[in-house]
């Protein structure tokens, strides 16, 4: 679980401390580029710690570690956090069934 946050999270987490607030921002180029580059870093990092990361031509992201297994839609740093989250034992579709009681 440590290896996902230290080589995974924080880096992406700093890369998308910046994003600035507007799209349109003369700086949202720039930032787009190093989020970009963090990924490529981070892909490379945790693929050399032995976790298994397929990106798929649509864009589904699928991380596998230590018999966790992980999809997700939205990109890299989503897929590491829900690994991180089914880590813990939490439920990653929590968000999406806070009306019903298991």
């Amino acid at each position: 679980m440590r290896i996902i946050a230290v080589k995974g999270l924080a880096p992406l987490a700093r890369a998308y401390a910046s994003q600035p607030r507007d799209p349109l921002n003369f700086h949202a180029g720039q930032w787009r580029k190093r989020v970009r580059q963090a990924e490529v870093e981070v892909i490379d990092n945790l693929r050399a710690e032995g976790v298994e990361i397929a990106i798929s031509k649509e864009g589904t992201v699928r991380v596998a570690f230590e018999n966790i297994r992980t999809t997700s839609r939205l990109g890299l740093r989503t897929a590491l956090k829900n690994w991180e989250t089914k880590a813990r034992g939490d439920r990653v579709d929590g968000l999406y069934r806070k009306g019903r009681k298991p």
